[in-house]
């Protein structure tokens, strides 16, 4: 599991969004991530994002956006 950090998203120049369908959306120089699940809580919800490549080829793309977005300090390994 991964935990990504709006405020320090932003504070190192992402830009917060949403789009038509209210997905909360970061853009940050050519990385785009979309929360696209919800996770229903008692008061609400929290959003979420899989990082999955979509074909064994992109694995090793996939690795290294999770590698850069890490670099910039948007996402936090929770380790258990």
């Amino acid at each position: 599991m991964n935990l990504l950090s709006l405020t320090s998203a932003l504070s190192k120049g992402g830009v917060l969004s949403s789009d038509d369908q209210n997905k909360i959306v970061i853009n940050h120089d050519c990385m785009k991530i979309v929360f696209d699940q919800r996770i229903k809580t008692h008061d609400g919800w929290v959003c979420g994002v899989d990082v999955l490549p979509s074909e064994v080829q992109s694995i090793e793309y996939a690795t290294s956006v999770v590698d850069s977005v890490r670099e910039v300090g948007m996402i936090q390994r929770n380790e258990k």
